[in-house]
């Protein structure tokens, strides 16, 4: 069965956190993940992490059933992200206050050996192996698009003025697009859903000794922090 150990930190800087996280194991050698970075505001963005993260997660209790197949999962996930993007932009759109605010998600669920991952925004998830780590997720975001179209280098994202920018998120309208994919896991193998509270401060290479070294959810959180901590940071492991 898959294992579960997720950590948020409020960060040194900001006055709050709006990034949620929650995580769920099933039974049957399965769980899942689901981490938002909420956005517009302190309060929107608070509440629209937090209540994209528990309609993701009621979905998922009320469609998971044994013996479902590849495209059954993926569907579940899809169906959860449209129901959190459909919630959340109802609730901007019906309250002044929380106008315009949205949310990243990455979600996963672990069944059998592999990792259903969904995602929206700069999110992000890894795998981590033996042998190094991976970024399974591409951020939607301005950076990203300059990095894929050549016109910078992955080491000059890391702190392009506009690397904050996102292009697609949870609520912030009435149609939502998403990435999904699904990844094998073999035995020894990690798997990191995070918020860029922690990629912005700690590197891959940091991050992948890190996991090899402890496994340890909460060093992530501590590296995070002594590199400026300039943001939320949320991870959750599954392994």
């Amino acid at each position: 069965m898959p294992k579960f150990e997720g950590r948020s930190h409020i960060g040194k800087i900001r006055a709050d956190n709006q990034d949620s996280f929650e995580c769920e194991e099933l039974g049957d050698d399965c769980g899942f993940a689901v981490v938002c970075d909420g956005m517009g505001g302190a309060k929107g963005g608070e509440v629209a992490s937090s209540l994209a993260a528990g309609t993701i997660v009621s979905v998922i209790r009320a469609d998971y059933r044994e013996g479902m197949t590849d495209g059954d999962i993926t569907g579940m996930l899809a169906k959860a992200c449209e129901a959190a993007n459909a919630e959340v932009y109802r609730r901007s759109v019906a309250d002044p206050d929380l106008a315009g605010m949205g949310t990243t998600v990455v979600a996963a669920f672990v069944a059998g050996g592999s990792a259903y991952i969904i995602h929206v925004g700069d999110s992000r998830a890894y795998l981590i192996k033996d042998t190094g780590i991976l970024q399974i997720t591409s951020d939607h975001s301005v950076v990203q698009q300059l990095v894929d179209s050549g016109e910078i280098s992955p080491e000059a994202a890391r702190t392009h003025p506009q690397k904050n920018i996102i292009t697609k998120a949870i609520g912030v309208d009435g149609y939502l697009s998403y990435d999904c994919c699904r990844v094998i896991l073999d035995k020894g193998d990690v798997l990191l859903l995070c918020t860029d509270g922690l990629t912005n401060m700690v590197s891959d290479s940091e991050i992948f000794r890190l996991v090899s070294q402890s496994r340890d959810v909460s060093a992530l959180i501590d590296a995070a922090l002594d590199g400026g901590g300039s943001d939320n940071i949320t991870a959750v492991l599954v392994y």
